[in-house]
């Protein structure tokens, strides 16, 4: 493996404060994070403190949505009665749909979206003014996308196929989101996917996940050093997700010949050491950390993020996908199983603690709100800035 130098150092640093919260419409604890400092390396004198950023002001969420042959780049927020704001529309070429992720810094989201022959190009869409910076490279339409903690660059990967097996030749790329200038990291060998999924608080090191023959691995790289960390499964894994301070991955493993097909794990990104290894009967969908909490929350029929008004007669289930900056409210789908043999009805919906934190604005938004009733239409993108005109 070929590992060219200089990844981005990116440093953050913060305060938190947990605040304790009762009173949820999912059965888990909530805890809400204060507010956080930043400070960008170089930039500002070590007396000076940086400007704080309120992070209860973030309620909204870009989605994709698709309308005839295309996807639309909206932000919404869930639960008010500001019109979604359309920040940009990409165009939909056979299956391949766009997909993307917002940035932590919630100011800009990355989509990737079908090219006009073949794979597919990263556009980075600045909230505030609707521009659009596009990478020169090609990108696999399917790549994870892990963003620097300041919201500088973020890395993507591209593959060329290896040999008739299906093994891939992946390279990841780092983006310079402002610019779109773009410069290859390091390129995996006979690979069937490399998956970046974020960095250590530090921002001196990218975890990314290998997916081979042998299974599953975590790898690290810094610099011009790749590191393989620990063995992951020795099949498939999907749905990594990183924990907020970069100690933690959790994920969900695909297992065979098992009554939970897929189930929950954590490890440590230091060593690869299980954290918590779920003895579930029944499959776990989805991965989500909640700010302040030492374990994330998993979905599905056996999952640990359970709906309270689920009986005995329900067999619905969540599946999250993100926590607000702040932990007090969750975005998730809900799955509605139907008969066998027929299409289970599913709705996007968000859920409030009633104990939320208060913001600058009355905030009435219901315990459980629904969203969208687009099953396999919408995609979630993350939490972000108000759009102007939707402010």
């Amino acid at each position: 493996m070929h590992v060219p130098k200089g990844l981005l150092p990116i440093r953050l640093s913060g305060t938190f404060q947990a605040i304790g919260l009762t009173g949820s419409a999912i059965a888990v604890a909530i805890v809400a994070w204060g507010f956080v400092s930043f400070r960008s390396a170089g930039n500002q004198s070590e007396d000076t403190p940086a400007p704080e950023f309120d992070w209860t002001s973030v309620r909204s969420a870009a989605f994709l949505v698709h309308n005839e042959g295309s996807d639309q780049l909206i932000i919404h927020t869930p639960g008010s009665d500001r019109s979604p704001e359309v920040l940009a529309s990409f165009e939909r070429r056979g299956d391949s749909a766009p997909r993307g992720q917002a940035s932590p810094m919630v100011d800009k989201v990355a989509v990737v979206h079908p090219a006009l022959h073949a794979g597919a190009r990263l556009t980075v869409v600045d909230i505030d003014t609707d521009e659009e910076v596009t990478s020169p490279a090609v990108f696999d339409s399917n790549t994870t996308i892990a963003w620097a903690r300041d919201g500088s660059s973020l890395v993507a990967a591209s593959s060329t196929r290896s040999d008739d097996s299906g093994r891939l030749n992946a390279t990841l790329h780092s983006v310079n989101a402002a610019t779109g200038e773009t410069r290859a990291l390091a390129t995996f060998e006979s690979v069937f996917r490399v998956a970046p999924v974020g960095f250590s608080l530090d921002g001196q090191r990218l975890f990314v996940v290998v997916l081979d023959q042998a299974g599953s691995s975590l790898w690290s790289l810094s610099g011009n050093e790749a590191t393989e960390i620990a063995s992951l499964s020795a099949g498939r894994t999907r749905d990594w997700a990183l924990s907020p301070d970069g100690t933690m991955l959790g994920y969900i493993e695909v297992r065979s010949g098992s009554s939970a097909p897929t189930v929950g794990r954590v490890v440590f990104t230091a060593t690869g050491a299980p954290v918590q290894a779920s003895d579930s009967m029944a499959a776990q969908e989805g991965v989500a950390w909640q700010p302040g909490n030492t374990l994330p929350g998993f979905g599905g029929p056996g999952g640990t993020l359970r709906l309270e008004a689920a009986g005995l007669q329900d067999a619905s289930y969540i599946v999250p996908e993100s926590w607000s900056p702040d932990g007090t409210r969750l975005i998730a789908r809900v799955v509605h199983p139907a008969p066998d043999g027929e299409t289970s009805e599913v709705t996007w919906e968000l859920f409030r603690s009633p104990g939320a934190v208060a913001t600058t604005d009355a905030d009435d938004t219901p315990p459980r709100t629904k969203i969208f009733d687009q099953p396999g239409e919408v995609t979630f993108l993350g939490w972000v800035k108000s759009a102007p005109n939707e402010q």
